[in-house]
């Protein structure tokens, strides 16, 4: 039989829960990424968030904010000062990918699905 699941060794139980906790934040980001396209800019390799918010057409502060918060999470790599590129976490979200799995965290980070999970505690 499988031994249960652990928690990583060097996060004490409290890091790890808030870790957890936070990741909400995390799945909103992908969503986001994915929705915009954002996998398929770097496809060709690393670009600048300028480069990308005028592909995108979006604010480029913001991006650049989303990118850094993912990045954090090991979604995109930032190479250089707001250079970016995709890692492979990122590559499974491209729409060209084998398996893409965009339409599902566009599915999943919409409001219907986001708004159930909001309410699944209802007293």
């Amino acid at each position: 039989m499988d031994d249960p699941p652990r928690l990583h060794t060097e996060q004490s139980p409290t890091t790890a829960v808030l870790n957890l906790a936070a990741g909400f934040g995390v799945f909103q980001a992908m969503c986001v990424a994915a929705k915009l396209g954002i996998p398929d800019f770097f496809a060709d390799g690393p670009k600048s968030v300028d480069a990308v918010a005028k592909l995108a057409k979006v604010h480029t502060q913001s991006l650049y904010r989303l990118l850094r918060a993912l990045a954090s999470a090991g979604i995109f790599t930032e190479n250089d000062h707001a250079v970016f590129q995709n890692t492979p976490l990122s590559e499974v979200f491209r729409t060209d990918a084998p398996g893409s799995l965009r339409p599902y965290l566009i599915m999943v980070g919409g409001p219907e699905f986001w708004r159930s999970w909001g309410s699944f505690f209802t007293a």
